[in-house]
Parts: C-alpha cells; sequence; structure tokens
C-alpha cells in the first residue's frame, strides 16, 4: 500500500511494518492517524523509532485511536491511570505477561489494540513476539489437528472466558484483542 504521509516498511513475511516520517510527540492531522490506522491493518503490528514521548503525549496519541481502557487487575503507573509499566529487572526469570497472551480479551468488549512505548530496552533479549491470528486461522486447516473439528464446531453463544482461564472456546469467539 502506498501512503501520502508515512513509510512502512515491512519488516517480516507474516505481519510487521516499522513505521517512518512521522512525529508522535506532536499533534498528528486526521489524515496520518488514517494511515497509520491503514498501516496497522496492514501489517497488523507498527513500530515507530526514535520516538520521544512523554505520558501525556503517549495518551493523547493513543486517544486518537479511540477510549483508553483501565486494566481491571495491574497497577497503574503514577503517572496515570491508563498506563502500565511492564518492567522485568535483570534478576527475573519471567516475563510481565507469562507466556503468549492476548490483552484483555475476556472483556465484552476487548481493547482495539496496545500502545506500547519502550523507554529502557536491554542490549541482549528483552524481545517481544507477535503471532498473526488471521494468518494461523486462514491456514490452520492446511494441517490438521486433533482439535480443529471441535473449534471450527463450536457455538459461540456457548462461549465463557474469565481473566484467569483461557480455552478452546476463546479462539472460536474472541480470537484476538486486536480485531474488532
Amino acid at each position: 500500500m502506498n501512503y501520502n504521509t508515512i513509510s512502512a516498511q515491512r519488516i517480516a513475511g507474516a505481519l510487521g511494518a516499522e513505521i517512518a516520517g512521522v512525529d508522535l510527540s506532536r499533534p498528528l492531522s486526521d489524515e496520518v492517524i488514517g494511515e497509520i490506522r491503514q498501516a496497522w491493518l496492514d501489517h497488523q503490528v507498527i513500530f515507530f523509532h526514535d520516538q520521544h514521548l512523554t505520558p501525556e503525549q503517549h495518551l493523547a496519541f493513543g486517544r486518537r485511536f479511540g477510549e483508553l481502557q483501565i486494566h481491571d487487575f495491574v497497577e497503574p503507573a503514577e503517572e496515570d491511570q491508563h498506563i502500565l509499566e511492564v518492567r522485568k529487572e535483570p534478576y527475573e526469570t519471567r516475563n510481565f505477561g507469562g507466556g503468549w497472551h492476548t490483552h484483555v480479551s475476556y472483556l465484552e468488549r476487548p481493547s482495539l489494540g496496545s500502545v506500547l512505548y519502550a523507554r529502557e530496552i536491554p542490549a541482549v533479549g528483552g524481545d517481544t513476539m507477535f503471532a498473526s491470528q488471521y494468518l494461523a486461522s486462514a491456514t490452520m486447516s492446511a494441517y490438521p489437528r486433533v482439535g480443529w473439528l471441535m473449534i471450527s464446531s463450536l457455538d459461540p453463544a456457548s462461549a465463557f472466558l474469565s481473566r484467569r482461564t483461557f480455552s478452546l472456546t476463546t479462539l472460536a469467539t474472541n480470537g484476538c484483542s486486536i480485531s474488532r
């Protein structure tokens, strides 16, 4: 896709692009936000390098995509209840989110996505991995699995998901928290 106000460089086969030509600390026009949104839809995960944001600028950027959520069981940052500090100290062996996860997919209206701002990055490690739920769904039938028939035949009306559990019923109804 061609954009008028930003550029997007694909970084992987399944998903992801680096966005350039935009300073997120400044007020952005509706056209720029529209192109960022389109790049996000086109690539599923987008990255902006060399950004320097205050908490207020971080929140202002997030609000351009919709109402911000307050996470109901993670302590917020001092700056604002909409900001969560994701931190892992060198002595810690487990990452903040545990294993593979989606953000607040247990909610009746899950969030559209997450705006992560890395303030400190280790020289080695610290990688965050992303998975394409679209590609997984599209290719799952090409690689039959024991549970696939059960997943594909689930009645969405019978699905139940709490903040503490995740089951196959979730896959049939929610998939991933960035799609609505």
